[in-house]
């Protein structure tokens, strides 16, 4: 992941690094705080809620529908 954040912020975009290993990310214009975990398994499962969070606040920030994202299409056929 850190690889991946640095070819990310060397390309330009704008890298948001949340977990236990958030701080190693370099160049990260945002770290989210997750609270430390009893074990080290759950700790992923900490770091659902503050990107939900930040998905949610940023889509309303920039006057966007997360419930209808656009592009996005769904089908349900009834028999």
């Amino acid at each position: 992941m850190v690889d991946a954040a640095n070819r990310l912020h060397e390309a330009g975009a704008t890298v948001v690094a949340s977990g236990n290993a958030a701080a190693e990310i370099e160049g990260a214009a945002y770290v989210l705080p997750v609270p430390e975990a009893p074990h080290a398994i759950l700790s992923p499962l900490l770091s659902v809620v503050p990107g939900q969070l930040f998905a949610g606040a940023l889509a309303h920030a920039k006057g966007l529908d997360a419930d209808y994202p656009v592009g996005l299409s769904k089908v349900t056929r009834a028999r």
